[in-house]
């Protein structure tokens, strides 16, 4: 019984690991900045970090999303 019961939870925690691993390799949009759009999030950057420039805002975007 014991055998069955670690098997299974091998199973899951193998199916559970390529699952995640493929839905994380075919999910393009959260590499590229398709999904965050620096004039979208303009309002909001300018609203956490007003006395940054244009400049720096767009380059801490750039390097968080």
């Amino acid at each position: 019984m014991k055998k069955i019961i670690v098997s299974l939870l091998g199973a899951i925690v193998i199916i559970g690991g390529a699952a995640t691993y493929t839905f994380a390799h075919s999910n393009n949009n959260f590499n590229n900045n398709e999904r965050f759009n620096y004039e979208e999030m303009r309002p909001y950057i300018q609203e956490m970090h007003p006395n940054w420039s244009n400049q720096q805002q767009r380059k801490m975007f750039e390097l968080c999303h």
